[in-house]
């Protein structure tokens, strides 16, 4: 009997992700978020900024807005209710922050450097990135596709954990030392994944190096904690709005 040769059979290839998505706009972002949040690496926010339309970044950049509102409030609170008592006397530069203050600052101040810091990252990575990507503005939108994703997950992961923890922390639940430790455990963990997810977010939508976007990152976080509080402390002095400004 004549041996016939054996047809290979291929081998099956895996199913886009993003093809396979169903549902309204809305359904697919949802998709795609809690996507990056189980697995935030470089490879899923490559895959699934893909959901991001262009037309979305402005509403999304809101919704970023809205829970960085919402985490400053709960900040002022915080501050101004929960702080223990200092050992020492605090030295504020442009004068004790009131609660008012604090929310003020949260509400109106705050937002709107937020909108700077995002523009201005936006393009500075965008300017990084090859000429053959697009046009300046092009190349900020894939930026912005993957690291908005980021700045919502991370965002009420730090609204919805880190913040009831360090409300714990303050209470007279949180003099326990077991206590203590305990926060220590969970929150450090969250602030590595929030640098290691909106790093990854970065290195998607731009191809470049995530020690490089790190050096990037660094400096408008830190124009963020400096420079903007100081400058805006000077402006709104006259006013009678104390910015909290130790230093």
């Amino acid at each position: 009997m004549e041996n016939t040769p054996q047809l290979a059979m291929p081998t099956p290839t895996p199913e886009d992700p993003i093809e396979a998505l169903t549902g309204s706009a809305f359904q697919r972002l949802g998709t795609a978020l809690v996507a990056v949040a189980k697995r935030p690496s470089r490879a899923a926010y490559a895959t699934w900024m893909r959901v991001v339309e262009p037309g979305w970044i402005v509403p999304l950049l809101g919704v970023t807005l809205v829970i960085g509102m919402l985490n400053g409030m709960m900040s002022a609170v915080e501050e101004t209710f929960l702080r223990a008592p200092a050992s020492h006397r605090v030295y504020y530069r442009f004068g004790a922050p009131s609660f008012a203050d604090h929310m003020i600052y949260s509400l109106f101040i705050s937002p709107l450097f937020g909108v700077i810091e995002f523009a201005l990252l936006m393009l500075f990575i965008a300017a990084l990135m090859p000429a053959e990507r697009g046009s300046l503005k092009e190349r900020a939108i894939q930026v912005a596709r993957p690291y908005l994703l980021a700045e919502i997950v991370t965002g009420l992961i730090f609204l919805l954990i880190f913040q009831p923890i360090t409300v714990l922390g303050r209470t007279p639940v949180g003099e326990n030392p077991l206590v203590g430790l305990v926060s220590s455990l969970v929150t450090l963990p969250i602030l590595v994944y929030i640098i290691v997810a909106e790093l990854n977010a970065l290195a998607a939508g731009s191809g470049k190096n995530r020690w490089l976007l790190f050096g990037v990152w660094l400096l408008g976080g830190s124009i963020v904690a400096f420079i903007v509080p100081y400058g805006m402390g000077v402006l709104l002095y006259p006013f009678g709005i104390h910015v909290a400004v130790p230093f």
